[in-house]
């Protein structure tokens, strides 16, 4: 199987508690949900809960990404272009930035792992737009090969991050 990249999270600032991750499990599916309604489930005060969550967001254990379906999409082609850089550590930042600069008008989202690949998630309006991007990219001087992915579907991975979540609250309670 061939892997194309890892969507790895920023490391914390902060060791996470048990409230904490109470707290990231509480607002996993409803991150707007009112304090007060955390609160209630949790069984801990209001301001516990807001200088929690502040914390988490200051800290960078705690940050909102969106998911959508793409085939709810219209009117629009949404796909990947996945590239393979390869360059020095102090080249490749470079790489990465004229990457930015040219798809940065159709990008909605970069995954930059420092070891692998860098993922640009872009939109077109014509249908031969990813292709012009596909050879564009792989023009791009340190750039050795460039995947162009179609996106036609949602991948969902919720049981895996509500497993990660579980998993890390039985392992600070055992601490």
């Amino acid at each position: 199987m061939l892997k194309l990249y890892d969507l790895s999270m920023p490391d914390p600032k902060i060791k996470l508690s048990e409230t904490d991750w109470s707290i990231i499990k509480s607002i996993r599916y409803d991150a707007l949900k009112p304090s007060k309604r955390i609160v209630e489930e949790l069984g801990i005060t209001l301001p516990t809960v807001n200088n929690r969550l502040q914390r988490l967001i200051r800290s960078r254990a705690l940050y909102v990404v969106p998911i959508f379906n793409a085939q709810q999409v219209s009117k629009l082609i949404l796909y990947a272009l996945v590239f393979f850089i390869d360059e020095s550590p102090e080249k490749r930042q470079k790489v990465v930035d004229e990457i930015h600069e040219k798809f940065k008008d159709n990008s909605y989202n970069r995954i930059v792992n420092q070891s692998g690949a860098v993922v640009f998630l872009m939109f077109a309006t014509r249908i031969g737009e990813p292709e012009e991007n596909y050879l564009k990219a792989k023009s791009i001087e340190g750039v050795h090969d460039v995947i162009l992915d179609l996106i036609g579907q949602t991948h969902d991975c919720s049981r895996y991050i509500d497993k990660l979540i579980d998993e890390n609250l039985v392992r600070v309670r055992k601490r």
